[in-house]
């Protein structure tokens, strides 16, 4: 799978960041384990905050469905 020029390898997270003034986007795939780098936006140079999102959500077990019994 291809995300614009970048291969996604599906065991590492992605992290956003976001400019607070001009709103631009980042994303960045990396290991947990990888130092928290600073970004700064191309646009404008302020500092970028990281977007905090919840990750994936997997529903095991039932009842989750209408059909579950």
């Amino acid at each position: 799978m291809v995300w614009g020029d970048y291969p996604i390898r599906r065991e590492l997270p992605t992290y956003e960041y976001k400019c607070p003034d001009c709103k631009t986007m980042l994303s960045e795939i990396r290991s947990i384990n990888a130092p928290e780098p600073e970004h700064f936006c191309q646009d404008c140079g302020k500092k970028m905050n990281k977007k905090f999102n919840l990750g994936a959500v997997t529903f095991n077990g039932s009842g989750f469905y209408s059909k579950d019994k």
